[in-house]
Order: structure tokens, then sequence, then C-alpha cells
């Protein structure tokens, strides 16, 4: 073993042991060899030689580099030579002492091959194929490298299932185009020749040969493969017993019937072959989806079958569709194509009636991939058959109706549960409940689908089946369980007339709600038939007499009492949806359902749930504590006892035994939680049965029973049962006072009191402060005091002037809180708030931060329903230690906040304030000063300059629209001439804003109109953004400079910011002095990561407005990314303009100038190329030589360019046509 092979050895070594230094030498010894001239010649005696399998393979590998990197270092003879070796070793491999190369191996070696035709064929090397044709004749090694070079061919240079560039595209057009013409004949025949031969000796290398046709199938003519010789053979080796010889044939076949021609030529070759009747028959003989079959040939025969009765069906479609469009628009039709086009949908008809048994039989199979395989073509021959519905007088021809049937019957045994279920009540095992749910999500969608094409037919094999299932009581729980579950899904978009007494899916519910349904015990058919009689509340609510017989079902042993707590939980949901459906036909039957949940509602108030209970619905995110689905018992009791129709006394007493259990529990339960909050042991017994767990559990069913309690019931006309909730309010107001630092605790109080601001009204009114006063201690927290916020909201909304006093009396402490919470210099842009992704050290306080910006939100929130509640008198009324803070903050937000949203909820509320403070007598000290400094200048002039601002976003034109009526109001009230002297005076001089800029302002805001003033104050923005971007070198912060760019790109991609120049002139000034200041660095190279963003809105810009433009001079003085010094050519640099951004600098200008070239313009681009390789590379692209060449006038480049790269340039010939493609991307970009 010399250096050589070591070094190959060690940098393949991946045992780990080798040592690094060692490593690193032997791969800088094997790069090193590899930049020899002469590298090949090694590489060729290396393989001939070694007897390392690494090392043949590394001289594989690098003889295809060089053939693809050095291809042109190469002269004849040596690749004559390289030729010859290469093929004689692939000759060799049908030998004997040839066979033992490894597969990798005899794959590279394919490879390369492969990369000499893609060079040399087939001018230099013509006789390629026949040459590979009469190796396939050396034997079985020669047959298996014939194989692998067609399959190299197919992956490295023809198949268009790898991303390719538009020249390797090109090359693999020119060698389809070359194979066609010399050889594909001869290839196919000999293929079909050795297959023949091999198939029964060796039927895996005849499987090889199948797999490499299947490859070419795609584009070669149709008929050198659909024939009388190779099709027969193709379907004779389906039925081999060598399993991988039949999955090659069913290959072959599908890519046959799948290969894209003319409608009538598909049917005709389908019709010729016999392909549905051989077909059909090979699937019936073959059952796939048995267990004798393995389970890739059963995939793919329902592939086969699939994939050909979906080319009929689509051809078949083509051909009715081209006859119906023609007699659409008044063509006249020859009889002759009239009588083959029937004869075609006919024959198409034909065969899809052979296919669909064996298709539907697809779906009886126990594999996932074999049953859904048919679904698709199901799918889309049901739409066929909703297209012509009309066309057929909305009456399916009965071949089509038995179909339908048949697809019910198939799609029915897909559905249901496995025959072999065993599992006991309590054990629904996941992967087989999720398995099957995935099947029928596609299924009933189909059979939906079915029901609108042929609800008769559909609705009578259900009304069959549940008769027969019904009927028997030893029907299983699988057919009993599929039937309920179609049942339901019938229901689903119904028309309403299906819901009537006489509807044929009312009766279908009817049988259900009368009958003993067998094993109805079972969870799978006891759900099943409660969503049944959900759904179809409808029928209960004209057919009452059935109410009593469902709820028995859904109250009884096979509903809430189930002893699958899976059903139990689902029930309770259920009822309680039921019972929002029919409250009104269900009063009679209170008792009746009282009776059935008197015992269950006992036992869910004193079991509360785990961290992870059952849930009969979805858990929402983010909850304080796990949902409780047993409680909608509750709120369904609720619902009905809530009714102003029952009987009052009646009422009075089933509340009153409803909350009596109930608040014994809390009052038992509360002093224990407060002796575990005095000790610190709330984690102390922290399962279910812990004493908070019981006060949460009780008070959360309270909530659920107040649900169906409404206001008008419980303040005027049945105040008793108003007074029926003081009791629980009172104790639920000693829970946060018992146990301060119970979380979940506190999180039940405030929802149990958002739910008696429903009940109670005003009545609540005298309890509130101490509500609060007890929810706001001096300790709470962030998310405490949000959640004091979003409580004082609703209650703002809900009692406007009448919370005044509240108010006074709370904000204070609010505020205190808030300033405890919030630093002196919290950032109240929003912007630290909506960090995402903190790193582990920055976890804390990112989580600070959030918690800031939802206290921020919630702030807001709150202050926006006082002031449009009439509650912005009794909020200034509340003392410069609250209104100072207050007002600071609304302003911060309204001039810094990231958010426009946010930005005009701060703007109302200072429009109501400033309203509020106009009325006030007398006015406060400072308060005219403030309006012109903090409203004016602050929000509506600096704030929205200061920040980039979408105008196309809907949300920054309502902040614009509010801040222009704010800044109306702040002209009523301190008069016109003193707001344009003081912005005139000092305001936006200090902006920087430009004279014309401020005299339309002005005359804008002299008209008092806010639809004049509006569009005039979206154009400050923009006119600032321009002065801030010819200032972009200021800011040290990339990050601050590219949203600045961003917002450049917005304002001027958006039409309406044709305001913000006098004319489109001005507009290039703009580009002219931006350019200039693009100075290179001393290497010559720019940067241009933010010009990016700069150039495209204003060519955009420009190109709509040229009209206006009278010449166009731009210097553009850049490297272009190819030698500034530091790397070789083509390499991307950080100190070079990237070839991305490159090409998309040029082009803009390429669209801007192909807009501008229909107007009088002198276009004069001088661009000086700073790289020492002289390559005019803007030319190299197609698209832009087009462009620069119809569109200049003149060009100049420095320093000169190649001669190859001028004579390109000075071939382009000016004034030519308009560049269409630039002309229809000017608006797109």
């Amino acid at each position: 073993m010399d250096d050589f092979e070591k070094a190959v050895l060690v940098s393949f070594d991946q045992s780990g042991t080798v040592d690094a230094g060692l490593r690193e030498w032997a791969g800088a010894y094997c790069e090193q060899a590899k930049q020899s001239p002469e590298i090949w010649q090694l590489c060729l005696h290396r393989f001939s030689t070694s007897g390392y399998a690494e090392v043949r393979f590394w001289s594989l590998q690098t003889l295809h580099q060089v053939l693809k990197e050095r291809y042109n270092s190469l002269n004849a003879e040596q690749l004559k030579l390289l030729k010859g070796t290469l093929m004689a070793w692939s000759q060799a491999t049908g030998k004997a002492e040839g066979s033992q190369l490894p597969g990798f191996l005899l794959n590279k070696l394919a490879q390369i091959i492969a990369r000499i035709v893609r060079e040399q064929y087939p001018q230099q090397w013509p006789t390629f194929f026949s040459e590979l044709i009469a190796m396939a004749g050396e034997g079985a090694g020669a047959v298996d490298m014939f194989c692998r070079i067609l399959e190299a061919l197919d992956d490295d240079i023809i198949s268009l299932e790898f991303p390719r560039s538009q020249a390797e595209a090109q090359i693999a057009t020119d060698l389809k185009d070359a194979m066609r013409e010399r050889c594909l004949p001869e290839l196919l025949g000999t293929c079909y020749q050795m297959t023949l031969a091999l198939h029964s000796q060796q039927p895996s290398l005849a499987a090889g040969i199948l797999d490499a046709i299947s490859r070419y199938v795609t584009w070669i003519d149709i008929s050198l493969i659909a024939n009388d010789q190779f099709v027969p053979l193709l379907f004779a080796l389906l039925t081999s017993s060598n399993e991988e010889l039949a999955i090659s044939s069913a290959e072959v076949l599908t890519e046959i019937v799948s290969k894209r021609m003319e409608a009538a030529a598909k049917l005709a070759m389908t019709q010729q072959l016999a392909l549905s009747d051989r077909t059909a028959a090979w699937a019936a003989a073959l059952r796939p989806g048995d267990e004798n079959v393995s389970q890739e040939l059963s995939f793919r025969c329902s592939r086969l079958l699939s994939t050909l009765a979906t080319e009929v069906l689509e051809a078949w479609k083509r051909v009715e569709n081209s006859m119906v469009s023609m007699a659409a628009v008044g063509l006249a039709v020859a009889a002759e194509a009239t009588a083959e086009a029937s004869a075609a949908a006919a024959a198409a008809q034909g065969m899809l009636s052979t296919l669909f048994p064996p298709v539907l039989k697809l779906l009886h199979s126990s594999d996932f991939d074999v049953a859904m395989a048919g679904v698709p073509l199901l799918h889309a021959y049901v739409g066929k058959l909703k297209a012509g519905l009309k066309r057929a007088g909305n009456q399916l021809p009965e071949v089509q109706r038995q179909h339908v049937v048949a697809m019910m019957g198939a799609l029915t045994a897909c559905a249901s549960y496995p025959d072999d279920l065993e599992f006991e009540e309590e054990e629904l095992d996941d992967e087989l409940m999720h398995s099957v749910s995935e099947k029928r999500s596609e299924l009933f969608t189909l059979l939906k689908n079915c029901a609108r094409v042929a609800p008769d037919d559909v609705h009578g094999f259900v009304r069959e089946r549940l008769q027969r299932a019904l009927s028997s009581s030893s029907t299983s729980l699988q057919e009993m369980e599929i039937v309920v579950t179609l049942v339901y899904e019938l229901g689903e978009g119904a028309p309403e007339e299906a819901f009537k007494p006489s509807g044929s899916l009312a009766q279908l519910a009817v049988a259900l709600m009368q009958a003993d349904v067998p094993a109805n015990g079972h969870p799978l058919v006891a759900l099943a038939l409660m969503e049944c009689f959900v759904r179809y509340s409808r029928v209960l609510s004209q057919q009452q007499q059935h109410l009593p017989k469902v709820l028995s079902t859904m109250l009884g042993p096979h509903g809430i009492g189930h002893s699958d707590e899976g059903v139990s939980t689902r029930a309770c949901y259920l009822l309680c949806r039921l019972c929002k459906a029919l409250k009104t036909e269900m009063r009679g039957l209170v008792p009746l359902v009282m009776t059935g949940l008197t015992l269950h509602l006992h036992q869910v108030a004193l079991s509360p749930p785990s961290q992870n209970p059952v849930q009969g619905t979805k858990q929402p995110q983010g909850a304080t504590t796990p949902t409780d689905d047993r409680l909608y018992a509750f709120e369904a009791v609720g619902v009905l006892l809530g009714q102003e129709e029952l009987p009052a006394e009646q009422q009075l007493q089933a509340l009153e035994s409803l909350l009596a259990p109930l608040l014994t529990q809390i009052e038992s339960h509360l002093p224990q939680c407060a002796q575990q909050s005095a000790s610190n042991g709330l984690l102390v017994g922290s399962g279910p049965g812990r004493p908070s767990a019981m006060v949460q559990q009780a008070l959360e069913a309270i909530t659920r029973i107040s649900k169906g309690l409404s206001l008008s019931l419980c303040t005027r006309t049945r105040p008793d049962v108003g007074a029926l909730l003081q009791r629980p309010l009172q104790l639920a107001l000693q829970c946060p006072v018992a146990a301060p630092g119970d979380r979940a605790l506190r999180a039940r109080v405030i929802s149990f009191l958002h739910r008696m601001v429903e009940c109670l009204g005003p009545h609540l009114l005298h309890l509130l402060p101490s509500a609060l006063a007890a929810l706001l201690p001096p300790s709470a927290q962030a998310p405490d005091l949000v959640e004091v916020l979003s409580l004082l909201h609703q209650l703002a909304v809900r009692y406007k002037a009448d919370l005044a006093p509240l108010v006074s009396e709370v904000l204070p402490q609010v505020v205190a809180r808030l300033n405890a919470l919030v630093p002196a210099n919290y950032d109240w842009s929003g912007r630290s708030a909506g960090a995402s992704r903190p790193t582990l050290s920055e976890g804390a306080a990112s989580e600070e931060a959030r918690e800031q910006g939802d206290i921020q939100k919630a702030f807001y929130s709150l202050l926006h329903a006082l002031v449009h509640q009439s509650l912005a008198g009794a909020l200034l009324q509340a003392g410069d230690g609250v209104v100072q803070p207050v007002l600071n903050a609304v302003i911060q937000g309204a001039t810094l906040h990231c958010d426009p949203s946010t930005r005009r909820t701060c703007v109302q509320i200072l429009r109501r304030v400033v309203a509020e403070l106009a009325t006030a007598q007398p006015q406060p000290p400072g308060y005219q000063r403030f309006l012109l400094e903090s409203v004016a200048g602050s929000v509506c002039l600096q704030g929205l300059a200061a920040s980039g601002l979408d105008p196309k976003d809907a949300a920054v034109n309502a902040l614009l629209s509010d801040a222009a009526s704010l800044l109306l109001q702040v002209a009523e009230v301190c008069g016109m001439a003193q707001l344009v002297a003081y912005a005139q005076s000092t305001l936006m001089p200090y902006m920087s804003v430009s004279k014309p800029v401020q005299d339309k302002l002005v005359s804008t805001w002299g008209s008092g109109d806010i639809k004049t003033c509006r569009p005039s104050w979206s154009s400050l923005a923009p006119e600032l953004l321009t002065r801030v971007f010819m200032n972009l070198d200021s800011f040290e912060d990339k990050l601050r400079t590219e949203r600045c760019c961003r917002s450049w790109h917005t304002v001027l991609s958006n039409p309406q910011a044709a305001g913000l120049w006098g004319s489109p002139q001005i507009a290039l000034n703009t580009l002219d002095q931006r350019l200039a200041r693009d100075k290179p660095e001393d290497d010559g190279s720019i940067n241009l990561w933010s010009n990016s963003h700069f150039y495209l809105p204003v060519c955009r810009w420009l190109s709509r407005r040229a009209h206006g433009i009278t010449s166009l001079h731009l210097q553009m003085t850049k490297c272009l990314g190819w030698g500034c010094g530091e790397h070789s050519s083509g390499v991307e640099c950080d100190k070079c303009m990237t070839l991305s951004t490159h090409h998309y600098v040029f082009g803009c200008l390429c669209t801007l100038i192909g807009c501008l070239q229909n107007h009088p313009l002198d276009v004069h681009l001088k661009i000086e190329l700073k790289c020492k390789e002289a390559v005019l590379l803007p030319f190299q692209e197609p698209m832009v030589q087009e462009a620069f060449g119809n569109c200049l006038v003149s060009l100049e480049i420095f320093p000169k360019a190649p001669d190859n790269a001028g004579q390109q340039v000075r071939g382009l010939q000016p004034n030519s046509p308009v560049w269409a493609v630039a002309a229809a991307s000017a608006e797109t970009g």
C-alpha cells in the first residue's frame, strides 16, 4: 500500500479512530492529486489495479469530477482512450471475473459514461447506443450494466423531476431528439428481446430492463411499446411468480396508460390493446390487499387500476366537453364528428364499467394506501356525474345509478372498523382510531357528494342497511356503528326538505330514535348515536314525541352514565347542545332531565379533574386550569331552568336544590384553602381532591349554571333568581382574600365575576369595590393586573356612566400598580414586547417584556372603553397622580408604537380627551401648550413622520384619518392661526419639511374638511421618508436602515404617492442624488445591501409616470462581483455586489427602460466596471441583453470590455420594437 492508497483510505475512514491531523493530511493529499492535469490517467490506472473498493470509488468519483469541470482540457485522443477504457470495463462486467464489482462502483461507472454521452452524443460519439446494445449481449452482468447506464442517462440528463437550469433542459431536449431520430426503435426492440429471453430464467434482470424502460415511456413514441408485442408480454409478466418482475411490469403499464395523449387517441389505444379487460382480469385474479399478496404488489396493482380508470374518465370528459363547447358557441359540428365522439364516449363508459368493480374492490383492502388509491378517481367520477346531471334532465342513467350504489357499498366497507375488533369497551386503540379517522375524512366527503348527485339511491341504500341492522339482535358493533355514522354524515349540509317529517333523512333519524339499537353499549356506537340525535335536533323539534326516548338514552347508562369516561364526558357536551337547540320543546321535560342528572351532577361537583382530564371538546389554548367538559351538564340544566316561561316556584326550587350543595362545598373547603395558603402549602395534596380544586369545581359549576340565566330574568321578571346568586358571589369574593397566591382559584373567581356582570347587571355595583380590592392587592403581579384591566373593561362597557364612582376610586390603585410593574424607562413602542425566540439567557427578560406588553395593551383597551362609554370625565377627575401618567402613556403610544392599530387606539383616546377638556371650565393650565406640542406636534406630525408606515395598510389609512381629525380638533380649540404659526415657525423647520409640502398642508388644514385634509396628510410621511433615506449613512443600526428602506419601497410602490413630488423629474433628481452618494470603497466595491430595496420601487414609480420625464442619466460605478482582488473569478464575496443583487438591480433598470421607450427619451446609462477580469456580466443573460439592446440609445462602458463582449453589445440593435416582457412586468416588478 503506497501513500496514495493510504490517503484515500484515511479520507474514507468512518470509524472515528483516525487522528485529526492524519485525516487533514489525507484530505490535502487527495485534493492536491486532483489538481494534476494527468489525474485522469492515474484514476484509470488505480481503478484497474487497486484491490481496495474505496480507492476504486475515489478514482471513478474523481474521473466524473474531471469530466464535469475540466472536460475541455482533454483532447480528442485522451477522450477516445477514456471512452474505450470505460466501455471495456462495462463489457467486463458480463464476464465472471468482473461480476464481483459492488453496485456502488457500477453505478458510478454508469454515471461517468452518461457524462461523456452528455458531451459527445450524437456529434462525437454517434455509435454509442449501438455499442451499448452490442455490449448487452456479453452476458448477465452486461445486461445489468446496460440497465444502469440507461438509468444514469435518465437521472443525470433526461429526467425533469430534478431541478435543471435552462441550459441543462436544452441538453436533455437535444439528447431526446437525437435518440428519437437514431436509436429508439432498435433500443426498445432489444429491450423486448432481452425481457422475453430472461424473464423465466433470470427474472431479476428482466425486471431491471423494465424498470429502465419505465423511465423513458413518458417521452418516446408510444407505439414503440404500446403495441401487440410488448403489451401482451407485460400482462403475461404481471402474473409471474417472481414478485419483482410483476411489480416492474405493472410500473411500465402504469406509465403507458398515464402518457399524455389526445383524448380520442388515448381511448382508441386503450380499446385496441384491451387494456381495461386485461387489467380488470389481472386485478380480479390477484385480489390486491389479500394476505397472500405483498403490500408493494398490492399497491402497484391499485395504482395501475386507478390510473387507467382515471385516464379513461378524463378522456371521456374531454371528448364530451369538446362537443358541448362547440355547441355552446354555436359552431356547427359535422355528423361524422358527432358520431365519432359518441362512439368514443360509449367506449369510455364501457371500459369504465369494466374497471369499476376491481377499483371498488380496492376499498375492501385493510391496507390504507391500497384502499385509498382509488378514492381520487371516485371523486372525479362523481364530479362528472354532477356536471352532466343537468344535461341528463336531473336524472342519472341506470348504469351510473348502479355505480353510485356500488360505491356506497364499497365506501361503507372501507369506513367500517375491522371485523376482528376485539378490544374491550374501556380500551380504544389510538393507532386504529387514527387510521380509521384518516380514511373516513375522505370517504365521508365522497358519501356527501354521492348524496347530492343521487340522493334517492344513497338514502335508499342507507335505509336498507339500517333496517337490516335494526332487525337483528346479532348485528355486530362494526355494522351498527357505520350505519349510524352514515345517517349522521348525511345530515351535514342536507337541504331543509330532508328534515321535514316526510323527508328521507328525517325518517332515517326517527327510525334510530325509536329503535332499541343493537350494541349501543359499546363506546363507538353510543357516541355515534348521541351525535346523530344532536345533528337531527330539527327533526325532534317537529316530532317532539320522540324526545323522551332520546333523553332517556342520553341520560342513561349508554350516555352520561356510561362506564367509559370519554363517552360520559362527550355526552355532557352533546346534552348541552341539545338543550340549547330545543329548550322550548324540552320545557315540559325538565323534571325528567333533573331526575336523570342529579346523581351525575353531584359526582361531577365532588370530583375535580386531574391535570390531563378526558376531554369531550378541544382544550382552549392558554387555559390556566384544565377544562372539565363534564361541567356542560350544569350548563344544560341552567339553559333549561333559565326560561322565563317555567313556573316561578318550580324554577326557584330547582335552582336552590342545585346551588345548595355547591355552596356547602365552597364554605367547607374555603377555610382549608386559607390554612394552606398561610402555611405556603398549596403544593401539598395537589391532586384533584385538594381544597382549592374543590372550591374551583363548585365555582365553575355555578358559573355554568348562570350561563342560562339572563339579565332580564335575574333583575326584572324573577328577582328572586338574582337573589340566589348573591350568596355565591359573596363566597367567591372571599376566595382571593383567603388564598391570595392561588392563581388557578383567582382565575375561577374572575371568570365567575364576568358571568355575574351579565346576570346581575346594576345589582352588582355595590359589591364591585370590595371585589376589585380583593383582586388587586399591593402584591399583584403582571398577569393579575391584566385580568383586572380586562374585568374593568367589561364593567365599563356594561355600566357606562354608572361606573363613574368606581372608576374614580379604583383607577388610582390601577395606575399605582402599573407604575410599580412598568419601569419609568419602559419602551412604549411595543417592539421589546414583540421579541420572539429569545436565547436561554434572555428568556426571563423577554418574558418580563412580554408581560409588560400585555399590561400596555390591556391598559390602552381599558382607557379606550372608558372614554367611549361616557367615563372620560371620571378619568380626568381622578387627580394629577392619575391623569398625568395616563396621558403620558397615551401620548407615547400614539407617537411611538410599532402597531398602527394600537397607535390608532391611542389617537382615538386623545380625541375623546381633547373633546372632554374643550368643554371644561376653566380649562387646565398649560392646556393649549399641551395640545400644540404633545398632541399636534408629537402625535400628529413627528410621530407619523418618524416611523415607517405602509400606506397600503388599511390600519395605517385609518390611523391617518383619525390623526387628521385630531389635528382639526386641536385647531378648533387653539385656533387655526396659532396651529399654523406653531407648525411653520417651530415644528416643520425642525423636521426639515420642504416648503411646498408645508404650504400644501397648511392650505388643507385651513379648509377644515377631513376629506380634503386626509390625502395631503398622507403625503407628509413619504416626504419625510425621502429625507431620511437621503441620510441613511447617519444610522449606525443596519436594522433601522433596512426598515427605512422597506418603508420607502412601500411608499413608492403606492400609486397614491404621486402627490409627493411636483413632477416625475423631481423624483429623478432624488434618484440621481442617491445614486451619486454610492461611492465605491478603496477596492472599487460597494455594498448595496439596502439599495436593493430602493431601485425597484423607484423604477416602478417612474414607469407609471413616464410622460413627465425628459431625460435619464444614471451613472453607476460598481464592482460587479467578479474580481475585487481577494477571490477567484465567479466566487461571491462580501466586498462585492453579489450576483443575485446585481441581476436584481439591472432587472429593475431594464424594466424601467423597457417601459419608457415609447416616449421621446434620451436614455444614457453609463456603467463603469471595476473588475480585474473585464467580464461584461450584465449582458450574459439573454433577457437582459434583449432589454438593453431594444432600449438603449447610447452605452458607454469603462474600461473597454473584451472583444467578445463588445461584439455582443454592438450586435444589439437600438430602437427595436417594444420589449414586451418588461412592459408587461412593469406593475409587478
